[in-house]
């Protein structure tokens, strides 16, 4: 009875400590990180990454929180991607249909792997 009083407390301090990673510094990907960062208190921090560095940087800027970090991630690099992943709750992709390949892997990754080791 304590533990699983103990394992209810930390699930809900984690669900309002979350760490979210949005792949995709777009349209979708701003809308996604303006809405984590000002409408879901129970999120921390926000990862937006892009294989444009500066894009990532103009949609960190521009929703204007102090909880996003910018970060360049080509999603075509298999190992740069999961170390990425790593360290984050969940991962929100937003890149385009042409990485469509690469989406299969996300959904098989988040299903098979804890992404975020505390």
């Amino acid at each position: 009875m304590q533990r699983a009083l103990i394992e209810e407390k930390l699930l809900a301090v984690r669900l309002n400590n979350m760490k979210i990673l949005v792949i995709g510094a777009g349209r979708m990907g701003y809308g996604a990180v303006f809405d984590l960062t000002h409408n879901s208190p129970e999120v921390n921090s926000v990862t937006v990454a892009d294989a444009d560095f500066v894009k990532a940087e103009q949609v960190a800027k521009l929703a204007d929180s102090s909880k996003i970090t910018a970060k360049q991630l080509d999603v075509s690099d298999y190992e740069k991607t999961v170390s990425t992943m790593r360290g984050h709750d969940a991962a929100i992709s937003r890149v385009n249909c042409f990485f469509l390949r690469c989406r299969a892997f996300f959904k098989s990754f988040a299903f098979r792997h804890h992404l975020r080791d505390d």
